[in-house]
């Protein structure tokens, strides 16, 4: 996942060619084809890979399974891009704590997910 939060990157994904700009993000699934084609001087944000359990261990209603479906571009709105970078920061915090507890880790990424699928 490429979330921007400043600048933008240019990341092509099988044959399409995105811009994702602050406020926006791009979800790439397991197996496609990718690459960084271009990246902004002050390009400033979120790249995070995962593994497919994060996703299917999140308790999924009938209505969120599109987010797999639909496209994988995804421009948020002011309030949950506040929400989500803030989950972001607290996350990296997390991470590069000495005792972090990676349960902590996976329960703030599996809510940024799922902040981002019931969009």
């Amino acid at each position: 996942m490429i979330f921007v939060t400043k600048g933008f990157v240019k990341q092509q994904l099988e044959t399409s060619v995105f811009e994702i700009n602050a406020n926006e993000s791009l979800n790439i699934k397991k197996g496609n084809f990718t690459a960084t084609l271009e990246l902004s001087a002050d390009v400033e944000g979120f790249f995070v890979v995962y593994k497919n359990e994060i996703i299917t261990d999140i308790a999924l209603n009938k209505n969120d399974l599109s987010f797999f479906y639909t496209s994988p571009f995804l421009i948020l709105n002011a309030v949950s891009f506040d929400w989500i970078v803030r989950a972001f920061i607290l996350l990296k915090e997390e991470l590069l704590t000495g005792y972090r507890i990676m349960e902590i880790c996976v329960a703030l990424f599996q809510a940024i997910l799922l902040k981002i699928i019931r969009l």
